[in-house]
């Protein structure tokens, strides 16, 4: 049987990318800032928040297609 380091491990801070990218439209760029957030949210919220941003661009699309 072998032994467990009883020493706590420091949760370590992710290497996050630096700026985001930009699409050269700024109504989708507007919906993809909330993603720069994400380094401050606990880990159990992220995909959350990638839920919403993602139906926000589905919703940007069909909005898009309703204009054609």
């Amino acid at each position: 049987m072998t032994q467990q380091d009883p020493t706590p491990v420091e949760p370590r801070a992710a290497d996050w990318p630096g700026a985001s990218p930009t699409t050269g439209d700024p109504g989708i760029d507007a919906r993809l800032a909330p993603l720069a957030d994400l380094p401050e949210l606990p880990l159990a919220d992220h995909r959350a928040a990638y839920d919403a941003v993602h139906d926000d661009l589905r919703a940007a699309l069909d909005d898009s297609g309703a204009e054609a």
